[in-house]
């Protein structure tokens, strides 16, 4: 009987001893994960604050084209008109010679 119960004994203490280094490594695999998300964390905040950066830039590329062609539109007017009034000036010129 002695013998049942030291086995018995021993048997938990085993247990014991298996369920705790199990639950430290358990611990620390918790830990480790814990600190791979925080480093997935940082990486996507920062990834969000350059895409942030990157749609301001772009925005302000297409407002600058924007502004351009407009510019370039008026120019073109300008252009245009100017052809029209050269194009009067030399018939006026014309006339004014026959």
């Amino acid at each position: 009987m002695r013998e049942l119960q030291s086995r018995l004994e021993e048997a938990e203490a085993n247990a014991t001893k298996s369920n705790k280094k199990l639950a430290q490594k358990l611990e620390q695999r918790v830990a480790e994960m814990e600190t791979a998300v925080d480093a997935e964390r940082r990486r996507y905040d920062e990834l969000q604050k350059t895409n942030r950066k990157q749609d301001r830039r772009v925005y302000e590329m297409l407002s600058q084209v924007e502004a351009e062609q407009r510019v370039k539109a008026q120019l073109q007017d300008n252009g245009d008109h100017l052809q029209q009034k050269l194009k009067t000036f030399k018939r006026q010129v014309e006339e004014a010679v026959r």
